[in-house]
């Protein structure tokens, strides 16, 4: 079979963060976190995790190999193949052993082998290798966890990751749903590091927005019309652009304007399933 075709654009993060709301004490927060071996954003559609995660790795000093995941990482070859490739993007060293091993596997001839050997073989390679080239602190960020299938092979790679990954080798990952592995051990052993509800803006930080990006002073009217936004930041822009008045009846009301319906419409409807 032919091999995958790696999107570099994937493995590649924006630089531009210029036009990103800067949350300073979030990052003050993940920088004094981020020793954790795990560290994960998570939250709804449009809360500015992807946002956040790009300020961390460019603001700093921050080495990243970066994944952004999307639908067509559709199966464990295809998971690894870019996992591989973003840590070969950052160090091709430490990556590219891993991923001409898993390039052998997918080609050869006869039984496939099994999920756990295919992991146990390229995992292993791929952290012997970070152990051997990668002296400074690096970052493997997996953004949009997600979206990957919900199946053994994932929970199981970030598994062996979390158990064998050297200490200066982090992960970090940005999610709507629920880790599909259990972090009970990592928290015990404070390993672990979530930002979650404290990814919604607050009305200072909201204020500020209006002010700096919109030109907008936000006067009594907008505030019951902030406050059931919640902090949620896409939301905001999304009032901030469009006509105020018109946008607080409706919201007021529990009524989505359509500017804000279209938004939901295309980005989350987009990743629900099709039994909805």
């Amino acid at each position: 079979t032919m091999g995958e075709v790696i999107i570099r654009t994937k493995i590649t993060p924006e630089k531009n963060i210029s036009n990103l709301v800067s949350r300073d004490n979030l990052l003050e927060e993940l920088k004094k976190n981020s020793d954790r071996q795990l560290i994960v954003l998570s939250g709804g559609a449009g809360y500015g995790k992807t946002s956040l995660a790009k300020q961390f790795v460019f603001s700093g000093e921050v080495n990243p190999a970066w994944y952004t995941i999307d639908e067509t990482d559709n199966n464990l070859f295809v998971f690894l193949a870019y996992l591989t490739g973003a840590v070969s993007q950052y160090s091709e060293k430490a990556g590219e052993s891993a991923a001409g091993i898993l390039e052998s596997i997918r080609n050869r001839e006869g039984a496939p082998s099994s999920d756990t050997s295919v992991i146990n073989t390229v995992c292993g390679t791929l952290v012997n290798d970070l152990s051997k080239y990668i002296k400074d602190e690096l970052y493997i960020i997996l953004d949009d966890l997600h979206l990957l299938p919900d199946e053994e092979g994932v929970s199981e790679v970030l598994d062996y990751l979390l158990k064998y990954l050297p200490t200066n080798v982090h992960l970090l990952i940005t999610t709507r749903e629920k880790l599909p592995i259990d972090t009970g051990k990592l928290k015990a052993k404070r390993k672990f590091y979530e930002l979650s509800e404290r990814l919604k803006f607050t009305g200072d930080e909201v204020r500020k927005l209006a002010g700096k990006e919109y030109n907008v002073e936000l006067t009594d009217d907008d505030i019951p019309v902030i406050e059931k936004i919640d902090g949620w930041i896409t939301g905001v822009h999304l009032y901030l652009q469009g006509d105020r008045e018109r946008g607080a009846e409706f919201i007021t009301k529990g009524v989505l304007p359509e500017n804000i319906y279209s938004f939901f419409a295309e980005d989350i409807f987009s990743s629900e399933q099709d039994e909805v």
